[in-house]
């Protein structure tokens, strides 16, 4: 894809082509928001965001309309403001642990603006889910709860408008931030090979970072089980922190490439890997696993 984004910085006009077909296109086809939120971070990146935020406002009219005939008008907006925000903070700061607590913030507006504003497609939103849990929890019987009964029994009972809000600045979080990671890897290739992969393996949560994403996560949880997808939105950066580790870890065995597939599979798979990520990511706070790592390897030698 590294032709695509250098056609992207030969001119503003096939930029803000593109991210009008991306976007318009993410409003029926989800995933293709990435390729927006790219293109877009992209821009930024290179031009600062004072100019990419006159490409990303143009872009976001033509696709608020269309969204809006599809009931989904706030995505594109929620997340291109998004992108300028944290692309930008990227661009500034060059530390992902800033542009990653500048994404939590971003999603946690964007499900506060859909609570607020939005309440009307929440609820319709809901009401389909309940729809479609009822026919799931029909076939189980009304025997003994199982582990999946039990969790069908839990999402019916947290499914409201907050749920589905959290839900949503979720998908501007997990979108954004994927989208920024590919633009960020087009960069480097470009103009610094090798650049984006030893920034992402140092990728490390500082204590306060740490805390007040898991206290918030905890604040969250406490106040309801519908505050939930809110929590995940917190704990996000913590996930991604882990996963960090894991490719600095890989790239220090040498591992294949299909070991890499197999774990992203397994991460997408299994909730509970995502959790040692997170715990992964909390250690390594007070541990840090790659110096204790890196010592261990020189004292070997």
């Amino acid at each position: 894809m590294l032709p695509l984004a250098q056609w992207l910085l030969r001119g503003q006009g096939q930029a803000l082509a593109f991210v009008i077909i991306c976007f318009s296109a993410g409003c029926i086809f989800w995933p293709i928001n990435i390729l927006a939120v790219a293109g877009l971070a992209l821009l930024t990146l290179r031009l600062g965001a004072t100019k990419s935020a006159t490409i990303g406002l143009l872009a976001l009219i033509p696709a608020s309309t269309i969204g809006y005939q599809l009931g989904s008008a706030f995505m594109p907006v929620l997340l291109g403001l998004s992108t300028l925000l944290v692309s930008e903070t990227l661009r500034a700061s060059r530390s992902w642990a800033l542009s990653l607590l500048a994404l939590t913030i971003s999603a946690l507006i964007a499900s506060s603006v859909m609570l607020l504003l939005f309440e009307a497609v929440l609820l319709e939103q809901v009401a389909f889910m309940q729809n479609i849990l009822q026919q799931l929890q029909a076939p189980m019987g009304n025997g003994n709860p199982t582990g999946n009964a039990a969790l069908m029994t839990l999402l019916t009972d947290s499914l409201n408008s907050r749920f589905m809000a959290g839900i949503w600045g979720s998908m501007v979080s997990m979108m954004c931030f994927f989208g920024i990671v590919l633009s960020r890897s087009w960069q480097a290739k470009l103009f610094n090979p090798g650049g984006f992969q030893r920034e992402f393996h140092e990728l490390r949560l500082g204590k306060i970072d740490t805390l007040l994403y898991t206290l918030t996560s905890l604040g969250f949880l406490t106040i309801d089980t519908s505050m939930m997808t809110w929590a995940w939105i917190c704990m996000f950066p913590l996930l991604i922190s882990g996963l960090a580790f894991c490719h600095w870890f890989g790239m220090q065995k040498k591992l294949k490439q299909h070991w890499y597939v197999i774990f992203y599979l397994l991460l997408i798979l299994n909730d509970f890997l995502r959790l040692i990520l997170v715990l992964i990511a909390l250690l390594d706070v007070s541990i840090n696993f790659r110096a204790r790592l890196n010592k261990q390897n020189t004292f070997e030698k």
